[in-house]
């Protein structure tokens, strides 16, 4: 579903921007990839924004939202 797919790519660019900072921290990287990391990252986050609401709009509440739209333990996104 768009939201379990926005969850994933959620989850994928939070490693990616980490990434980024960890190599710019090291000096193997540049901050233009960090802003683009970022960028892409906030982007995903709109998305998944979005689904949320459509599924709210279609009936769910927010607990069933959440349980829909639950990471796997571990995971850094908000």
């Amino acid at each position: 579903s768009e939201l379990t797919t926005a969850v994933s790519m959620l989850e994928l660019w939070e490693r990616n921007h980490a990434r980024e900072l960890g190599l710019v921290e090291r000096g193997l990287g540049t901050q233009r990839a960090v802003i683009d990391a970022d960028t892409r990252r906030t982007e995903v986050k709109a998305d998944l924004a979005r689904a949320e609401q459509r599924l709210r709009s279609l009936g769910l509440t927010a607990d069933q939202v959440a349980k829909v739209s639950a990471r796997p333990s571990g995971s850094s996104a908000p």
